[in-house]
């Protein structure tokens, strides 16, 4: 099991999704449990889509998967956790205009604050940023972040517009 993403349901019941390495390749699963301890695998989480590191998160009267699907990050929206629907473009396909973020983007994660959501992913830093550096330049990483946007229920970012973020504490 890799790259899990867990939530507490509105029942009170704990819900993980993540990698499966030996299974079908690329393809997440789910399992439940009420006391983090024994957890109960359900299967395949959205079976055709491969994928890994899901962010699965509340926000806008929905839930959000978003996982890195190797060609953007791919989004899903469920009502239920169980039944994801997936939106037609993947956020994150092209690369940015800023110097450190022109590299293939990777797994994110998701703050929602204030009723705003901000995505922060990684990018590894590498291609004609690289030219001139020392051998060791493509392992620096830089960790970005991109405010998401929602619009009948289509969730969409601008990587080259600068954020303004100001979080609130939680509660």
């Amino acid at each position: 099991m890799i790259d899990p993403s867990v939530i507490r349901l509105a029942d009170g019941t704990w819900r993980i999704w993540f990698k499966y390495e030996p299974g079908k390749s690329g393809s997440l699963y789910y399992a439940d449990t009420k006391d983090l301890n024994e957890w109960k695998p359900k299967g395949l989480a959205v079976p055709g889509l491969p994928g890994e590191g899901p962010k699965i998160f509340w926000w806008k009267g929905r839930y959000w998967m978003i996982m890195d699907a190797w060609d953007g990050l791919a989004v899903l929206s469920s009502e239920d956790t169980l039944h994801w629907a997936r939106q037609g473009e993947n956020l994150l396909k092209t690369p940015g205009t800023e110097p450190t973020d022109r590299g293939v983007r990777h797994h994110c994660d998701v703050v929602v604050s204030g009723g705003r959501a901000f995505l922060f992913y990684f990018v590894h830093q590498g291609g004609e940023n690289a030219v001139g550096k020392g051998p060791l330049w493509g392992r620096h990483t830089v960790l970005e972040v991109v405010e998401l946007e929602e619009r009948h229920g289509v969730l969409t970012c601008d990587r080259n517009k600068p954020p303004y973020v100001d979080l609130l504490p939680a509660g």
